[in-house]
């Protein structure tokens, strides 16, 4: 429901969302249509990743930036919505420019 409600709000004050966006991943010759799920994209440059745990475990702090890298995002934030305020469960990250893609 936070992902819903989030979504609904951020849409209100005018951003363009996709949810649930499908990953990609191919390792040698294994290609993976969706092989990670992306929470939400907000104006297809900002992914967010939520969670409503207790604590945030390493295993969160890892997903976050290796979704950025494979979906070749900027910018990602890691929410978590079990804590007393919301900004003591949020975490940015920034990721590495992306080479430029070489057409043949």
């Amino acid at each position: 429901m936070y992902q819903v409600c989030l979504a609904h709000e951020l849409v209100k004050g005018g951003f363009e969302i996709a949810q649930q966006v499908p990953v990609p991943l191919v390792y040698d010759d294994l290609h993976f249509a969706c092989a990670f799920r992306i929470d939400l994209i907000v104006n297809r440059a900002l992914m967010i990743e939520l969670k409503s745990v207790e604590r945030m475990l390493p295993v969160h702090h890892a997903q976050t930036p290796t979704y950025l890298r494979l979906s070749r995002l900027q910018q990602a934030l890691l929410m978590n919505f079990n804590v007393p305020r919301l900004t003591m469960g949020l975490k940015s990250y920034l990721g590495r420019p992306s080479p430029p893609v070489e057409s043949r």
